[in-house]
């Protein structure tokens, strides 16, 4: 606090050059001195605002003979110290000088049990980026009682965001103790206090009014590495010749980093996601499997390419998915499973789906019989009497079951035959 004088007074850049000094020079904190200014009329006008009284939260100001300029050496005091009371005093019938007042006349009684908060590496100014950053605190408590373990804290507000605290613990120097604050990010505005207290009831924080007058630091901007190695996508093609078939392919995390698979989106309708949730979070050295279920009805000839975009925090992938054309006269074609597997006689019947899609010409399909070529491990139940009419765009359905098995795996095909083409 530095008297600001009128310009024509012959002392103004006296106390300009005194304000100039230490508004460039560092605190005991390590960074400039925030000076304020109080204003005094100059000549014999008594303002001795300068020379106040701190003592314990009370801020005591002699007051002068201009009400004008008490008034606003009070309200520089409460800007310049929030959470004090700020208190004109009066002279009395003695009356103040300028040249004493009333620090001049008192002296304070120190407390010989207090509780030293000795926090002097403050955060100030811009932080160079890191995941946390370490408070250090020394706590001395001269009463000679314990201190509270529990309660020797850094309370810290991310944004202007809650008060939120972390707890210290010793770094094994004397008295010395470390919290850490975490949460942040790039640019983040952060304020935070050390909170200590002991077992004789001592309590204190640093700065005096913790959070109305909190020391306060920048985050620097964060820029997350770059991760090393690849993010593989594996196979990179999915075909599909029948609906209701399912697909799957593989994201494995060969970087050194986490990398967030934001989603998955098929460029067409027809394919669906089956059991994947995202956003997911895949950490290095993982592999997620994605399921693709292909549900519309597929053609016969030519394949028709569609996208499956995979949205990364890498950036975006493509998986094709490649679809067997439609055309208005397939014919009489399998659509469901072309290859039932058995493994003991005793298992479920295994159903084979065909469909009519003679879509253009119409044409009626008759189902005429069902017949395994070459062996006698299978038998059938169609859903429906032979011969079994179906119509443009109807299904036929067929139970299979197996009566035998070998020693291993034996392949054994099955013919159902119609008037107009047989599906093997």
């Amino acid at each position: 606090m530095i008297a600001q004088l009128p310009q024509s007074n012959p002392r103004y850049q006296y106390y300009e050059q005194v304000a100039e000094y230490f508004e460039t020079t560092n605190c005991c904190w390590g960074y400039p001195y925030h000076v304020y200014r109080v204003q005094e009329p100059g000549g014999y006008t008594l303002a001795p605002y300068t020379n106040s009284l701190i003592l314990n939260k009370t801020v005591y100001v002699p007051m002068g003979s201009n009400s004008t300029y008490n008034n606003d050496a009070i309200a520089v005091y409460q800007e310049a110290m929030p959470g004090y009371e700020i208190v004109g005093v009066n002279g009395g019938s003695a009356g103040w000088e300028n040249t004493d007042a009333l620090h001049c006349r008192t002296r304070g009684v120190m407390d010989f049990d207090m509780l030293f908060v000795d926090h002097r590496n403050v955060l100030f100014g811009e932080q160079e980026w890191q995941d946390s950053i370490p408070v250090v605190s020394k706590f001395i408590a001269y009463s000679g009682a314990n201190l509270k373990q529990d309660s020797l804290l850094v309370y810290y507000s991310i944004d202007g965001g809650t008060y939120q605290t972390a707890h210290m613990t010793a770094t094994g120097n004397p008295d010395e103790y470390v919290g850490y604050i975490k949460g942040y990010q790039g640019e983040s505005e952060i304020d935070y206090y050390v909170f200590g207290a002991d077992e004789s009831g001592h309590r204190y924080t640093q700065p005096v009014f913790a959070d109305l007058d909190p020391h306060h630091f920048t985050m620097a901007a964060h820029e997350p590495p770059t991760p090393q190695g690849e993010l593989v996508i594996t196979p990179d093609t999915l075909w599909f010749t029948q609906m209701g078939q399912e697909r799957q392919f593989n994201i494995i995390n060969e970087t050194n980093e986490a990398v967030t698979i934001i989603d998955v989106v098929p460029e067409a309708s027809s394919f669906n996601l089956w059991d994947n949730t995202f956003p997911y979070t895949l950490q290095p050295g993982e592999t997620l499997v994605v399921t693709i279920n292909f549900q519309s009805a597929p053609g016969k000839d030519t394949y028709i390419p569609y996208e499956i975009l995979v949205q990364t925090t890498l950036g975006d992938r493509i998986v094709m998915g490649m679809v067997l054309n439609t055309s208005l006269d397939s014919g009489f074609v399998i659509v469901g499973a072309p290859v039932l597997e058995f493994n003991d006689p005793g298992d479920s019947p295994q159903q084979a789906c065909m469909q009519n899609r003679f879509f253009g010409s119409q044409i009626p399909v008759k189902v005429l019989s069902v017949t395994e070529n070459g062996t006698d491990y299978l038998s059938f139940e169609p859903h429906g009497t032979l011969p079994y009419t179906v119509e443009p765009a109807d299904y036929f359905y067929l139970d299979v079951y197996v009566n035998a098995m070998v020693k291993g795996y034996e392949v054994t095909t099955f013919t159902v035959q119609t008037d107009q083409n047989d599906c093997t």
